[in-house]
Parts: structure tokens; sequence; C-alpha cells
């Protein structure tokens, strides 16, 4: 039998719709849904036996995996694209991802079971693009210090005041940093969400240090260190956090809580306006409802 004959073989029809509609289907099974993989095989290794060639590729662009990849590379070209991600809404799942420099986004902490159905081809085109091609062109490119060398960076980094911070213009390894007056304002905004606001409220038994270190000119990073002390003790170490600014657009892109932070939902500032709180993993908008 000829190629294109065997392409409108009823039979090669009847199971290549039925292995589609069945895929669909077993997506929505929560934990059973990895019997995608194990159907769809079938249906590709019959199609191909049967050296139907359309078959093959109905299988290969109308599953639902191939639809949530086509998707990362939307959102690739349209600039920035997300890591998908599943499970509690920790502080640092919102951080800017430091590999393929892509956004991250949180989830809700329900899990089916399924999500892997979406997130992990949406994540494998977004990271596949982003290692061909480069950082998204809306995200941050600038140098990205691992997390414990920024640690150890701002443990004796120079003291930044409360009222600079606020004004935003302050001094760094003897450089000039200029935030903006927005700046300090909206940082503490964002504390107040991380149930942080304690960072600025100094009294006789607590302090609160903030610490600034320079990388490569772009990348300031700051500590904010709240130690408090009861009955003459020595002070400790209650609250600190790390942010990650990008200088050239004054907003941070990463958040690293390492003592008595947490919070939830996504931050409301963040490196491209509106990706926090306004963000999910919804399978069919993309937005949170």
């Amino acid at each position: 039998m000829k190629t294109g004959s065997k392409n409108r073989d009823p039979i090669v029809v009847v199971v290549v719709m039925a292995t589609i509609v069945g895929c669909w289907l077993v997506s929505f099974l929560g934990h059973l849904s990895f019997l995608i993989i194990p159907l769809w095989m079938y249906g590709a290794w019959y199609s191909w036996r049967r050296r139907s060639l359309i078959g093959f590729m109905l299988l290969l662009t109308l599953n639902p995996l191939s639809i949530p990849f086509v998707r990362g590379l939307i959102a690739y070209r349209q600039g920035a694209p997300t890591i998908l991600h599943s499970g509690h809404a920790r502080m640092r799942r919102w951080n800017v991802d430091r590999q393929s420099r892509a956004f991250r986004v949180g989830g809700s902490s329900m899990m089916t079971g399924n999500e892997w159905t979406w997130q992990a081809p949406h994540n494998l085109a977004v990271r596949l693009m982003c290692a061909v091609l480069g950082p998204p062109r809306k995200s941050y490119d600038g140098p990205f210090p691992p997390f414990d060398e920024a640690v150890s960076l701002t443990e004796t980094a120079d003291t930044i005041s409360y009222n600079d911070l606020i004004e935003g213009s302050f001094t760094v390894d003897s450089s000039a940093i200029e935030l903006g007056p927005d700046f300090g304002p909206a940082l503490v905004e964002q504390f107040t969400q991380f149930y942080l606001s304690a960072l600025m409220q100094d009294s006789s038994y607590a302090r609160t240090r903030i610490h600034g270190r320079l990388v490569k000119e772009r990348c300031l990073l700051l500590r904010f260190i709240r130690e408090t002390s009861y009955q003459e003790s020595d002070w400790i170490r209650e609250l600190d956090c790390l942010v990650f600014v990008d200088l050239d657009v004054s907003r941070p892109f990463a958040y690293w809580p390492l003592t008595g932070a947490s919070h939830i939902g996504g931050p409301s500032f963040t490196y491209v306006p509106g990706m926090g709180r306004e963000r999910s993993t919804n399978f069919f908008h993309g937005r949170s409802e």
C-alpha cells in the first residue's frame, strides 16, 4: 500500500483521533495523567508503522503537552516569559531565574497531580529559548551573584540610613546611588506585605541595620538585618532579608529571606510591574482569577 493511501486509512484515523481524545481526558486525571506518555507513544508508533505522516503530525501538534509548549514559545517572543511552579508561594519563588533569566511565577498551594502537563512543556520551551537566544528582552540581564555569595558580600558592607533609603539617594562602595523617591516607599510597602514591617521600626530593644553592596556597577545588594535584645542579653538576629536591585531601572529582581520572613501570594514591587500578585499558573488564561 502506498503512503498516500495509508494516510487516508480509516483505521489510522480512528486510532489517531482516539489517542488524541484519550490523552486530553487522561490529562485531567490528576496523578494518573502520566498515562499520557504511553498512550501517545502507542498512537505515534501505530501511525509510524502504518506510514501515516498526517496522523503522526496530528498526534505531535494536538496532544495536551504541545499547546503549553507553544505557549512557552509565544511567551518568550513577547519578552517576559515565566517559569511556572506550584506549591506554597514562598517569597523567593517569584525571583528572576538566575540561569535562564526568565521570570518565575507561583501557583496555588492546592495541587492535583497533573500540574506537570502544562508546566513542564511550558518551562521546557522557555528554558530552551533562553538557552538558544539569550535572556528575555524585558528581563534583567546584568550581574546576578549566587545567593550564598551575596550573603557573604553584604555581611560587612556599607551601612545605609533609613532616611537615605526613603529618599532614594545614598553612597555604596564610594559610588553615588540614585534610586529615586519612589523606590524606598515601595520597598517599605513590600516589607509590610512580607510581614517585615518591623524592619523599619527601631526601639530601645530592637535595631535595624541596612547594608549595601555594589556588584559590577549595576546590581545593588540591600541587606536588611533586625536584631533584638531583651534584659541586657546579646543581640539576636530576628529578621534578615536580602534584596537584589537593578540600578538601570531602580527595581528589585530578587528577594531572598534569610530569617523570619513569610508571605502569602506574590510581591507587588516587582521587576516588571504587575508580575506578582496578578500572575498565576492558570492553565487557560495565565492570570489569577
